[in-house]
Parts: C-alpha cells; structure tokens; sequence
C-alpha cells in the first residue's frame, strides 16, 4: 500500500514498547465488504501499519484488528443504554470503558478525516475534536509520546536522586542528614 498520510507512523516501529504490527489489504478489504463501506484513505493507511496491534491505542480496551466489529456494537450498545445518538454517522477507532468514551471520525469527512473523542454522561454526548485531520490527530500523538531526551534525562535523575538517598541513609553525607534532621525533626 502506498502510504500517503501517514508516513511519520511508518518511521515509527514500536509505540509505548509495543511493535507496531499491520494488517494486510486483503483483511482491510474484507472488512469493508462486511460493513459495506470504504474506510478513508488515512484509516486504511493506519490499519496496514499498525492495525494489527500497537502501543497507539495501548489503553483502549480494543487494541487488535479482530476487535474492531465488537468494538462498534458496544459503543453502539452503550449509547442505546442511555438513549443516545450521534448526530452523524461514525465508526469508533478506539474505545475505552466499555465503550463510555470513544474516539471516532464520521464517514462523511472525506479520506482525512478529522478524529473526535466522545464521552458518554448519564444524559449527553461531549463531543471534542481532537486533530483537523486524522494524518495531524496520529501526528501529534506520536510527537507527545516521543520524548526519549525527557525520558532519558528523567531516568538519569531517578538514578542521581537514588544514590543520593542511598548514599543519605548510609551516613556518607553526614552533614546534610544532620542539616536536615536539625531542619525537619525538631
């Protein structure tokens, strides 16, 4: 498949410790049939790179390909509990929950379409937008998960604030312990 949306997912191989894996366009292709629709491009691009499994969606309670039809019917089934309906026509691409929180684009949005994140209330719909575009809503996903500079640094300071208890606790820094017993403990 040629990738057009979303080539930073495509340099991106393993996301939060989990190896992206994709699905093939022959299962792409038979889900559609299933349902009776064409995903947008950008979707489609995202179900061959990382469809199969991946750390994208890594807290949803659906996170594999095989899961996506019964994904649909709980979202579907938890806005029938309440007797709620979305405004427009939509397929949810992460859920979470049991299905009171989703994220979904609507069919109507064209190739591209724009992501949302929808938060079942007692007796409403929150409805958000979440990137103008699906190719944007992966890109800034990804931007905020990739810190290895933060989280290198954030390592090496847990490793640095460590020694330096530990180092507290064995009597090596004698004059700080006693600077703060006299501080803290009196």
């Amino acid at each position: 498949m040629k990738i057009t949306y979303l080539k930073n997912l495509k340099k991106t191989p393993i996301i939060e410790g989990i190896k992206n894996e994709g699905v093939s366009e022959e299962k792409i292709d038979a889900l559609e049939r299933k349902i009776g629709r064409k995903f947008p491009v950008a979707y489609r691009e995202f179900l061959f790179l990382a469809g199969g499994s991946s750390g994208f969606f890594a807290q949803g309670d659906y996170g594999r390909f095989g899961e996506l039809a019964k994904m649909q019917d709980d979202v579907k089934a938890e806005l029938a509990r309440v007797n709620l309906k979305m405004d427009k026509d939509f397929w949810a691409i992460a859920a979470f929950d049991g299905g009171e929180q989703f994220a979904c684009f609507y069919w109507d949005e064209g190739d591209n379409p724009a992501v949302y994140d929808v938060v079942i209330w007692d007796d409403e719909l929150e409805i958000k937008r979440l990137g103008k575009t699906f190719a944007k809503y992966v890109a800034e996903t990804l931007a905020a998960r990739d810190t290895p500079l933060a989280s290198k640094r954030t390592i090496l300071w847990l490793i640095f604030l460590t020694l330096l208890v530990g180092l507290y606790f064995l009597g090596y820094l004698s004059d700080l312990r006693d600077a703060a017993s006299e501080t803290f403990f009196r």
